[in-house]
């Protein structure tokens, strides 16, 4: 019997050689751009956009000449594309190792709702995918042949995954694309594009969304404020300059991170919120000739880096309730907090730009980088 039961738990009849498997560990889903052979898919199936998925997978075989393989395939729906890869490949697609899945800019405008359904559905995909969009085709964006990496996937892996412990920008995963579709939420995600050489992937800034729909793109200036605004913890680097009559006494740099308290307060229906945004931080390099700062100088600093900062999320709010007309900023959720069952119906509609928004910004100086 215990001979017969050790045949039983080995658990080796159903291995395989990691060879035979697929892993892709980078993607990229873009609106079909009609070059690719559909010959396999039933001429009676239509979709209002096709996809095209393209997928980034290391060469586990040894002797083979490629590092990376870089496929892309068209379907009608996204699962679908895996149909091709089982007529043309004999290994197993695990598409559990997927880390970073790039959007092609045309197909977030068109709306990723219906694109994205096969992966919340497939319970071996991680929530933690880190998400971003291409100012051009995903795809173009995985082919990118780097200097500095073992391939573009490790490159994006290493951009995206927390990247806000690095700058002011957001750092988006399928989680939080899911949770921020719900009523008074919206997606923000990293924007990225190729370098000039085209040997490399930087970040450029954040692509705004109304629910699935990009609106809009915004620079890194754009971005550091809708960080901020929005309460996403994150550490950066911020210039200054510090003029008095009209004369440059000061610049330099400080890094800092940042916290975000909310206050709503309703009239009527006359909603007001206060967003009160913390920045601690040091001094990382200034111009002054003298190597020591007063602490007249150390305040004045912080109060213009506190103005500076507060101007521009002031602008950034005036085009998110002029223009774009959606809350950018996850505030609204606050006031759900206090009337869900009366705002529910309205908070997605005309809500946001109807409301009073007030920012204050505090900047604390903890040290000046100096030593003593």
């Amino acid at each position: 019997m215990i001979f017969v039961l050790l045949i039983n738990l080995s658990g080796c009849w159903d291995a395989q050689d990691i060879e035979e498997m697929s892993f892709p560990i980078a993607a990229a889903y873009d609106l079909h751009d009609g070059s690719k052979n559909l010959s396999d898919i039933p001429g009676d199936i239509k979709a209002q956009n096709w996809i095209d998925v393209t997928t980034l997978t290391p060469n586990l075989a040894s002797e083979a000449d490629t590092k990376i393989r870089v496929e892309t395939q068209g379907a009608p729906v996204t699962a679908f594309a895996r149909n091709r890869r089982a007529l043309e490949s004999g290994r197993v697609y695990q598409p559990a190792m997927v880390q970073a899945l790039i959007i092609g800019e045309e197909l977030a405008r068109v709306g990723l709702n219906p694109y994205l359904d096969a992966l919340y559905r497939v319970p071996i995909i991680s929530s933690t995918i880190n998400f971003a969009v291409a100012d051009i085709r995903g795809e173009d964006i995985l082919k990118t042949e780097v200097d500095d990496y073992t391939n573009t996937g490790t490159l994006l892996r290493a951009l995206l995954r927390k990247a806000s412990n690095r700058a002011f920008v957001p750092d988006t995963t399928l989680h939080d694309i899911g949770i921020n579709n719900s009523p008074g939420k919206n997606p923000v995600l990293p924007l990225i594009k190729q370098t000039a050489d085209k040997k490399g992937i930087q970040i450029t800034g954040s692509a705004v969304f109304n629910k699935d729909k990009m609106m809009d793109s915004l620079n890194m200036g754009e971005t550091r404020s809708l960080v901020l605004l929005r309460g996403i913890k994150s550490s950066g680097r911020i210039p200054f300059l510090l003029a008095e009559d009209e004369k440059i006494i000061d610049s330099g740099t400080l890094r800092g991170c940042n916290s975000r308290k909310v206050k709503v307060t309703r009239n009527g229906d006359s909603f007001s919120f206060l967003i009160k945004i913390e920045i601690h931080g040091c001094m990382v390099d200034h111009t002054n000739n003298t190597t020591e700062l007063s602490e007249k100088t150390s305040h004045a600093i912080a109060k213009q880096v506190a103005a500076d900062i507060k101007s521009d999320c002031d602008k950034l709010i005036k085009k998110m309730q002029e223009e774009w007309e959606i809350d950018c900023i996850d505030i609204s959720k606050y006031a759900l907090a206090k009337w869900r069952k009366e705002l529910t119906p309205v908070i997605d509609n005309d809500f946001i730009q109807n409301t009073s928004i007030q920012v204050e910004v505090e900047v604390k100086l903890e040290n000046c980088g100096e030593l003593i």
